[in-house]
């Protein structure tokens, strides 16, 4: 009986570091078995058409989970080249009105720098920033402050 074939992929992710995959496959699949079975597995993956990514207090850094739901995205989109994103960004942070629309601003910026980076066309990405003037709730706790600080996308395909 002949070894098991043994594959290693590599991605470099932005901010993230290496990220790798490896998958054991029995020697007797032919290439085209295993094409179909790497198909099979990539187009089980679907993107949501709505989502949101949440922001710590007083920064647009996005959070390692986000980056790679992110990912996914800007792979569906550079795949997709009609598709579109919209993203809309909000802030909830204790600033003047304009302290809040600029790290909004700079949030839906960083969103975007990450999509074009990773080769989503800058015509495919729409971005629109509020500020505080779009709370989900109007609450003061610390949970609802949280729920503001975010970014929320939607795919339009």
């Amino acid at each position: 009986m002949r070894s098991p074939i043994f594959f290693v992929s590599f991605s470099i992710l932005f901010s993230i570091g290496l990220v790798y995959a490896v998958s054991y496959l029995p020697a007797q699949l032919s290439a085209q078995e295993v094409e179909e079975d790497v198909t099979r597995k990539t187009s089980a993956k679907e993107i949501p058409l709505t989502g949101v990514f949440y922001f710590g207090k007083k920064t647009d850094k996005i959070s390692n989970s986000d980056l790679q739901n992110l990912q996914l995205i800007a792979e569906h989109l550079v795949k997709n080249p009609n598709s579109q994103i919209y993203i809309r960004a909000h802030s909830w942070d204790g600033g003047t009105e304009k302290e809040e629309i600029e790290l909004s601003e700079r949030r839906s910026k960083e969103v975007e720098r990450f999509l074009t980076i990773h080769g989503v066309s800058e015509t495919q990405i729409h971005r629109l920033f509020y500020g505080n003037f779009r709370p989900l709730n109007h609450g003061l706790t610390t949970k609802d402050q949280e729920i503001q600080r975010r970014v929320e996308y939607q795919l339009i395909n």
